[in-house]
């Protein structure tokens, strides 16, 4: 601490340093008080601090307190949006599972407890899926090493979205990416997914081509179906553009993928062909 006994200095009486700095109107008004202890800070030992010092810095603390408060609430606000997006995904599932449990305890019919067993079964695999999908796109993996490999990426993928609806292709997946690299591409398979709602085909060419001087595209995932569609509340999330208090759990996937992409130095570029197709390339400058 700063002590001194000359002239064009307050008297306070801190406890710990943070707290006269936030108090500091009832800390400098014990100063003030011609020397003598104030009744609020009896038997605390008096030290003094030079006022062109103290000022500055008491600005400084409350200039962080109010940034830090600022940052842990966007924090929260954003953990909180991607929690209720996993726990929208998995919610299905789960009840499906509680359901199916419900009908094995309650119902002693063959055949419903035989319909029991397969709706136990088919939501079990869902919600291990969707986990999985959880864990490396949001997630920090547990995998050995920064690469994972994209037939691992593909598997997941082709399980959690090819189907009836949606026919799911990869070209170029016998190679290993960066971590960063395999969230993206799989939350650009939620993404494009989204954008052909009567389904279609979704392919994921995963070759690095170069496109001409200084760019090359890492990714690129397109999606074909009618009615294709990219929605401006979808595309302002993804570009990064929105703001987190206009969010909700549908679009901070879109938006984790922005930070996603900025924080690899990549950049995205989108082109849309309205109710037929989309495509987003990740494209990395050389």
């Amino acid at each position: 601490m700063l002590q001194a006994g000359s002239k064009g200095v307050t008297k306070i009486w801190p406890c710990v340093f943070g707290h006269f700095v936030l108090q500091s109107e009832t800390c400098v008004h014990a100063g003030e008080a011609g020397g003598r202890p104030s009744p609020n800070f009896s038997g605390h030992k008096t030290v003094y601090f030079n006022k062109r010092i103290f000022y500055p810095i008491r600005r400084w603390f409350l200039a962080i307190s109010i940034h830090g408060r600022e940052c842990m609430s966007t924090d929260l606000q954003f953990a909180a949006l991607l929690c209720s997006k996993i726990c929208h995904d998995l919610i299905s599932p789960v009840s499906a599972l509680n359901n199916g449990i419900e009908v094995l305890n309650d119902d002693d019919d063959p055949e419903m407890r035989e319909h029991a067993l397969s709706l136990i079964e088919m939501s079990g695999k869902q919600a291990s899926i969707k986990l999985q999908f959880a864990r490396l796109a949001f997630g920090a993996s547990t995998l050995a090493g920064d690469m994972i490999h994209l037939d691992e990426v593909r598997e997941i993928t082709e399980a959690l979205i090819g189907g009836k609806k949606i026919k799911v292709l990869f070209e170029g997946a016998d190679r290993a990416v960066e971590k960063a690299a395999a969230k993206i591409l799989m939350n650009l398979a939620i993404i494009s997914a989204d954008t052909i709602p009567r389904g279609g085909t979704l392919l994921f060419d995963c070759s690095p081509k170069k496109n001409g001087p200084g760019e090359k595209t890492i990714f690129r995932v397109r999606s074909d179906g009618d009615r294709a569609r990219f929605s401006d509340e979808i595309k302002q999330a993804l570009y990064g553009e929105a703001s987190l208090q206009n969010l909700d759990a549908r679009s901070i996937q879109p938006f984790l993928t922005s930070i996603l992409i900025k924080s690899t130095g990549y950049h995205l570029r989108h082109t849309l062909d309205p109710d037929k197709s989309v495509e987003f390339r990740i494209l990395e400058s050389t």
